[in-house]
């Protein structure tokens, strides 16, 4: 197992904000909807082109509060048996041992510890990533859609 090639999978899995529709300012709890939300990733195929895929129905929550940034939370977890890059075979090698492993470990999950308003809608946030039951933490950019 590559497990950097994987960590950067996984880094790209968990670098989106899941889109819920949320508009509201105020300061709330929101939960991820998993009819309306995937974690869409991108994997470069030999330095040439690009593969995109999804996992579909992602579950967690997170705490948006406007005013003080710094009380913003978010927890969210994916079933890797989900994974769809539109290819079974490539989805069947993403579930095997090779990378993702999902009979062993069928989830991916990423719990922040910090959020840092970088602009309008745009965040930094630092968290731990816990795949292959493995934990290091990992900081992403994220987008309020």
């Amino acid at each position: 197992m590559n497990f950097a090639y994987v960590f950067k999978i996984a880094a790209a899995v968990f670098g989106v904000f899941v889109a819920t529709g949320v508009t509201s300012v105020a300061a709330d709890t929101y939960r991820v909807d998993p009819v309306h939300s995937a974690v869409i990733f991108r994997i470069q195929h030999l330095g040439v082109s690009d593969a995109f895929g999804r996992i579909n129905d992602p579950s967690g929550s997170f705490f948006l509060d406007e005013a003080d940034p710094g009380k913003n939370s978010m927890e969210i977890s994916v079933n890797t048996h989900k994974v769809d890059t539109a290819n079974d075979k490539r989805d069947k090698n993403l579930r095997s041992p090779d990378f993702f492993n999902v009979e062993e470990f069928p989830s991916i999950s990423f719990k922040s510890r910090e959020f840092e308003k970088t602009g309008v809608k745009t965040y930094r946030i630092t968290g731990d990533l816990t795949m292959l039951g493995v934990t290091k933490p990992l900081t992403v950019t994220a987008t309020r859609v």
